[in-house]
């Protein structure tokens, strides 16, 4: 039966431009279904610096006041990681606060979406264990709480289902964060030859340019990448090791930090590049907004991820070995691969398609 509920509420821990995935995510889909629900508030834990540019209908609040003031049947939307709401992972208050929201009103509703859950590994040290144990024990108690319950992965599932008893778990997908202004733009821009992008933190670039290195110095020989831009941070410590290591390894000049760009700065770099790098597996890349960005985009993507690989299409990706031996298949197939990745993007992982996803697990 449809739902009632006229009121949504989204719990995540800030809002951008604070750098944090289950807050762009929550940001995304507050804006996705705003006119979906008569009332939607977004309830962090932590106020941004600024708030984000928001629909008129979506308001902005602390947890423990929006949650406090429910009045009347609401559906809840916890996006949930283990150490978000605690540093303990042992969000107490969090808890409390969901057990009585609960309790309110029958016809109030918790959905959980885990975007991390519990790792689980014997080889952690003694006090990760501790924090581990925590995460498990609060994912247990919001599954008892919860109308319905999300992971992002499908190792995540896999995971949860050999932990805890439960039903029906759904997978969602995450979007793109940075998408342009019009479907086709990826499609029809003007890309500079040899201009290569890696984007997201220091040491996820860093270690994105350590793995590909040798494919990197053959492209470069190649004629197939002329320079590289990393977006995203550009100081600290990681971030010289970044610079330092690209110069050493592949030349100076090759490499251009651009920093912490706006999101209409990055779009225009992705309008403009001819690939890009990423360090992703198979699984995370159901999880990575980055990904998702270059696919918007239809900027061709290297990674190290199967053929059979059915979402994304593992044929729409470049795989390091084949690009090995022969570079110039890049050329030959980059228009028909990229296109074949953007398809898959607009049609499944557009914010348009996750809301929609998301009203399904809803049932609304």
């Amino acid at each position: 039966m449809e739902s009632k509920n006229s009121k949504l509420i989204l719990v995540s821990l800030t809002l951008p431009p604070e750098v944090c995935g289950i807050s762009d995510y929550a940001y995304q889909a507050a804006e996705a279904l705003h006119d979906k629900y008569d009332s939607v508030e977004v309830a962090v834990d932590r106020m941004p610096a600024t708030l984000p540019v928001l629909s008129g209908k979506v308001k902005v609040g602390n947890w423990r006041t929006i949650l406090k003031n429910v009045n009347g049947p609401t559906d809840v939307m916890l996006n949930y990681a283990p150490r978000a709401y605690s540093k303990y992972a042992l969000p107490l208050k969090l808890i409390s606060e969901l057990r009585r929201f609960k309790k309110l009103n029958k016809d109030n509703r918790l959905f959980i979406l885990f975007h991390e859950t519990w790792n689980g590994s014997k080889d952690l040290k003694f006090h990760h264990k501790v924090f581990d144990a925590f995460a498990k024990w609060t994912s247990v108690q919001f599954v008892k709480l919860a109308s319905g319950v999300a992971v992002i992965t499908d190792l995540q599932e896999k995971e949860f289902r050999s932990k805890i008893e439960i039903g029906e778990i759904k997978t969602l997908t995450v979007g793109a964060n940075i998408y342009p202004d019009h479907e086709s733009a990826g499609l029809d821009s003007i890309r500079e030859k040899g201009n290569w992008v890696i984007f997201g933190l220091p040491y996820t670039r860093l270690s994105v340019l350590k793995t590909h290195s040798e494919l990197i110095k053959l492209l470069i020989k190649q004629g197939l990448i002329s320079s590289i831009k990393t977006i995203g941070p550009s100081t600290g410590s990681i971030a010289e090791e970044e610079l330092a290591f690209a110069n050493a390894t592949f030349g100076a000049q090759v490499l251009t930090q651009m920093g912490a760009l706006s999101t209409e700065e990055v779009s225009r770099q992705l309008l403009k590049a001819d690939g890009a790098l990423v360090g992703q597996t198979a699984d995370s890349l159901r999880k990575s907004g980055s990904f998702a960005a270059f696919a918007a985009h239809a900027v061709p993507v290297i990674c190290e991820a199967p053929a059979t690989l059915s979402s994304p299409p593992g044929v729409a990706l470049f795989r390091p070995e084949e690009l090995q031996n022969d570079p110039h298949l890049f050329e030959r197939e980059k228009e028909e691969r990229s296109k074949m990745l953007h398809q898959w993007y607009w049609s499944t992982r557009s914010w348009a398609a996750i809301s929609s996803d998301l009203l399904s697990w809803m049932k609304r």
